[in-house]
């Protein structure tokens, strides 16, 4: 029973001192939040695939689209999307990929994201946004919400995170 007692007591100083030391990395990582809008349509392409099934659900797989981003973010993104829809009701769920091609607090590259979210007649598009960052933003993470604001306009706001504290 005392081997159990110090071997338990040595396994709790070795996460001690593992947390002790791992809490200047932690501290040292950033969390900034940003802002843009979602503009003009720049390209919509033709989808992959669509389709109505006998239950009035519109179905479309691979539809890419190309946007201009402006704001704290500014660039272009490509969507390739899937979505269906219900003809009766305009409401349905969409998700796909995002690439964010952007220049953003002095550095420039890709954030490669994946997102999910529903459609409806009365307020449009929402959606969150998860992706890791390329180029100049390589090793960090983002976190986004994307909706719907009008005149074939959204709004994208969200987090990145940097672990390199930068």
């Amino acid at each position: 029973m005392k081997k159990r007692k110090d071997v338990a007591f040595g396994c709790l100083i070795m996460i001690a001192a593992l947390l002790i030391f791992a809490a200047p990395v932690v501290a040292k990582a950033t969390k900034t939040e940003f802002k843009a809008t979602i503009e003009e349509f720049i390209f919509q392409g033709v989808p992959e695939r669509q389709w109505i099934d006998g239950e009035g659900i519109l179905h479309i797989r691979g539809l890419p689209l190309e946007r201009r981003v402006d704001g704290d973010f500014v660039g272009t993104q490509t969507i390739v999307q899937n979505l269906n829809m219900d003809t009766a009701t305009g409401t349905g769920n969409a998700w796909g990929t995002v690439i964010l091609y952007v220049t953003w607090d002095g550095l420039t590259g890709t954030f490669e994201s994946h997102y999910v979210g529903t459609i409806t007649p009365t307020d449009g598009a929402s959606f969150k946004v998860n992706g890791h960052g390329t180029g100049d933003f390589e090793g960090m993470k983002m976190r986004a919400d994307f909706w719907s604001i009008g005149n074939n306009r959204a709004a994208l706001e969200g987090i990145v995170l940097n672990p390199h504290g930068e």
